[in-house]
């Protein structure tokens, strides 16, 4: 298992190795990976599917196009291809900011900017992709990508859209999802992740309970599908913190 997204996709390619040496890589196979990290693939993988995705191109042309056509309007979002965490993200509001961000680094592309509520969900799909838990909750507060205040929510819509992703991208193990909810419902995939998102404490606060589900899963335990079996409301505060360790060497 990663926690690291990089390391989900390098790991994927070696899935049939670590299977011969007895080791079950908790991960999905590689074209599953391979989906969710590069966020081309996301954007028309999703589109295929009729799943809302953000207009997405790698094209500085392209935009440029979509920009006079009217299909695209500032602000713009230009991030990595392949990126994670944030890192080289950027809110592009003209001509000159798309042009210095588009060219900040290698491979990046220019994404449509979605004005909704933030929303995410926790999904754990078995080792043959089938659906056993989504937990939606709404960020209150993300720093860097890291969320810092999130509640889990009732929404039974984004609970069939979390069925619908590990059944289609072929999921095994947790993930988390980015999406957008506008006002009149509609919801907007923006990027999967294959490991344990950085809010998952909201859903292991709320019964999620996911580790124990994976060693029994591990063990051989067929899981029965607990969609919808989650505590509604529950409230998660967090920040990153140095804390001091012995102020003298103990022995």
């Amino acid at each position: 298992m990663s926690f690291y997204d990089p390391d989900v996709h390098r790991i994927s390619k070696c899935r049939e190795d670590f299977l011969k040496a007895g080791i079950i890589p908790v991960i999905p196979k590689y074209a599953g990976s391979l989906i969710a990290y590069d966020k081309l693939k996301t954007h028309s993988f999703l589109s295929d599917l009729n799943i809302p995705v953000p207009l997405t191109t790698n094209s500085y042309s392209e935009a440029y196009e979509f920009l006079k056509e009217q299909r695209l309007s500032f602000p713009l979002v230009v991030k990595p291809r392949f990126g994670f965490g944030s890192s080289n993200t950027f809110i592009a509001r003209n001509n000159l900011e798309l042009e210095v961000f588009y060219n900040y680094a290698p491979e990046m592309i220019i994404q449509q900017f979605i004005d909704a509520e933030a929303v995410n969900i926790d999904g754990l799909g078995d080792l043959m992709s089938n659906p056993i838990s989504i937990i939606p909750w709404r960020k209150l507060l993300s720093k860097m990508g890291e969320t810092e205040r999130c509640i889990t929510i009732d929404c039974p819509e984004i609970i069939q859209l979390g069925d619908q992703l590990i059944k289609s991208v072929g999921i095994i193990g947790p993930f988390d999802a980015d999406i957008f909810r506008g006002t009149d419902g509609r919801l907007w995939v923006l990027e999967l992740n294959l490991r344990f998102g950085g809010g998952y404490p909201v859903s292991q606060l709320a019964g999620a309970d996911f580790p124990s589900k994976i060693i029994r899963m591990i063990r051989g335990e067929n899981l029965e599908s607990c969609m919808g079996s989650y505590k509604r409301g529950v409230t998660m505060m967090k920040r990153l913190q140095i804390i001091n360790g012995p102020s003298q060497q103990t022995i």
